[in-house]
């Protein structure tokens, strides 16, 4: 994973909070350290190698785990601080500022090798609640020391049940044609950051607009995602192109986590082509076929955590070698690797730090030019988009124009008629 994920993105991401107030700069890093005891695989480093492990590293009550910025540009103080790298052998795997104005924003750092996004929320909740414990000066954390590979996951499955996934065939992959702008310089550059936000009001015509189709509303920004993507590279008809998605396998655990926070992700890889003069509900139909049925992302699951865990085991390094050199083809070709990540939702009342919240946000991994990651959030009614790129590697007008097109297929949910559509196809 760390290895991979270093081919294809910048492996950081960040869940950004907003409050109405000021949070206490001494209790909080408090919180981010006994968070690293109450997951101890977040108070490690990771030692790569033909059998990577992670080690307890001993200074961790020594690590500046808690920034504090006082500044009247708060937006460029977060950013400033999102943009800064996390290396898994070196740095602290959480990292945490607060942007201090005329209220305080917090930014939390989290490093990919060790968690992804759904496995994130989680950390974030847990600083949050110890936060608040941490009124009380005796409070202490128990350790988790739940597993956080595929184990726990396959014994819960059963030996006869894993038998059967292996013989699930996921389809044949469709190799990348697209081509984001993006100059192959020496050194990519430094983070840059372009978020937009839906009202409401949007999001609800949205999510009702998805309902009319008998879809969800992550096929609709799927739809929409694919749709900006032909027109913005002129991409021809007819020729399958996929995007890579994330599908949080923690869908299928009883309790709905794992039982130590950790990555838990299987990546699909829907290929859809483009058809001339096609409806934006007809994309959308033809994005949600392409994607796996529920059972088939079960069977999936299991076929994939036993892939994952030979692999860990037999294959890490071919694997690594491969995901390696594929990347450099890509960047070589100038082909663009395109993912889209639906964080979905986080829930306001376990981001509870005591102090009233304004906005939660967060910043993406940024891919590898000239690959290309969007992200998506949603909090209280609205949602979030955002898209972290090196720069100038890739242009600060390219992205901002790709961003435009990809809203402008989104606003078919409220312009075109879904229901009157979906009446003629059944016809």
């Amino acid at each position: 994973m760390f290895r991979l994920s270093g081919c294809w993105c910048d492996g950081t991401f960040d869940y950004v909070v907003a409050f109405e107030g000021r949070l206490d700069a001494r209790r909080l890093r408090r919180a981010v350290r006994l968070a690293m005891d109450a997951e101890p695989v977040f108070g490690c480093r990771y030692v790569p190698g033909k059998k990577p492990y992670w080690e307890r590293r001993d200074d961790l009550d020594d690590l500046p785990l808690c920034e504090v910025v006082e500044t009247t540009e708060p937006e460029r103080e977060l950013e400033r601080f999102a943009a800064r790298l996390s290396d898994a052998t070196r740095d602290p795997l959480i990292q945490a500022c607060i942007i201090r104005a005329a209220s305080d924003t917090l930014c939390l750092k989290f490093n990919h090798t060790a968690v992804d996004g759904s496995g994130a929320k989680e950390l974030l909740y847990l600083i949050a609640r110890i936060y608040r414990a941490l009124e009380n000066p005796d409070y202490r954390v128990t350790p988790n020391l739940g597993s956080r590979g595929s184990r726990h996951f396959l014994r819960r499955i059963g030996f006869q049940r894993c038998l059967r996934a292996l013989s699930f065939r996921p389809g044949k992959r469709v190799d990348s044609l697209w081509r984001f702008p993006a100059q192959n310089l020496p050194e990519s550059g430094s983070l840059r950051f372009a978020r937009r936000k839906i009202s409401p009001a949007e999001f609800a015509r949205l999510r009702d607009y998805a309902g009319s189709l008998g879809s969800s509303w992550n096929d609709v920004l799927l739809a929409a995602f694919f749709r900006a993507l032909w027109q913005f590279v002129d991409f021809p008809p007819d020729v399958p192109q996929p995007v890579y998605v994330p599908m949080d396998l923690r869908l299928f655990l009883a309790r709905g986590k794992t039982p130590a926070i950790g990555n838990f992700v299987a990546m699909l890889y829907p290929a859809v082509a483009r058809v001339s003069g096609e409806e934006f509900a007809d994309t959308v139909r033809r994005v949600k076929q392409s994607l796996l049925t529920l059972a088939q992302q079960k069977e999936y699951a299991i076929f994939f955590q036993i892939l994952l865990g030979l692999s860990h085991h037999l294959l890490l390094e071919k694997m690594a070698r491969r995901g390696e050199m594929l990347a450099r083809k890509c960047r070589e070709a100038g082909v663009t690797s395109a993912h889209f990540s639906n964080n979905h939702t986080i829930v306001a009342s376990k981001v509870d730090f005591g102090i009233p919240i304004s906005d939660v946000d967060q910043f993406t991994p940024a891919g590898v030019p000239p690959a290309l990651f969007m992200g998506a959030l949603f909090f209280r009614d609205s949602l979030r988009f955002s898209i972290t790129y090196f720069y100038p590697a890739v242009k600060t007008e390219d992205v901002e124009r790709f961003f435009d097109t990809f809203l402008e297929e989104l606003s078919a949910t409220a312009e075109r008629p879904a229901l009157a559509t979906a009446a003629q196809s059944a016809g």
